[in-house]
């Protein structure tokens, strides 16, 4: 009996030296671990990098549109923020959302910028110039990753390809995926990303 007892204790304690170590790795692979996008939450670093980034969205949507309803906009991007913060609700009914593309670029470029340090642009050529081009692709293609799978989307097998085109060009993250996320949902390349969940 006291052989079963001690074994128990030695399963027990190694056990309970593992899940600290496994969590603290697990933690490091995740670039939203140590960020919030719950703009409700945000800490005053994570607000600048969100203004900045949502004041030139809506400058070029201001631009391209001189209909452009701000506050719709900035409802719809923080709207996805809070879903890629806190996942996507759980009901029994299908949810069906079609979010402009607009929209979903500057969520994902909030998100992005968020998660590797700065407002994406720069953040990108920073990246790039710190750890090299394959580096950077591997680390904004993990936070792209991340921010999708709050969404559910799975299948991102030709993300590796847009994310080389975004390091390599400077391009906006994105803008980029938003248009892939466009041309793989139910209505292909309709100028919005077509969700549904449920």
């Amino acid at each position: 009996m006291k052989k079963i007892i001690s074994a128990l204790l030695a399963l027990v304690m190694m056990v309970s030296l593992a899940v600290p170590a496994f969590a603290a790795e697990s933690q490091t692979d995740d670039p939203f671990a140590d960020i919030t996008l719950d703009v409700s939450e945000m800490s005053e670093e994570e607000l600048a990098i969100y203004n900045e980034v949502m004041n030139r969205a809506i400058a070029e949507q201001r631009a391209a549109d001189p209909n452009f309803n701000e506050e719709e906009f900035v409802s719809q991007v923080n709207s996805l923020l809070y879903m890629m913060e806190h996942g996507v609700p759980q009901t029994r009914a299908i949810i069906d959302l079609s979010v402009p593309n607009s929209a979903v670029t500057a969520a994902l470029d909030v998100a992005l910028s968020l998660a590797i340090g700065g407002a994406t642009g720069a953040a990108v050529k920073a990246l790039v110039a710190q750890f090299g081009k394959k580096i950077a692709i591997q680390k904004i293609t993990s936070a792209a990753i991340g921010a999708l799978a709050a969404f559910g989307v799975k299948q991102v097998l030709d993300l590796d390809g847009i994310v080389t085109n975004i390091v390599e060009n400077l391009l906006s993250p994105g803008t980029a995926i938003a248009e892939w996320l466009d041309s793989t949902d139910p209505e292909p390349n309709n100028g919005y990303w077509d969700i549904v969940l449920g």
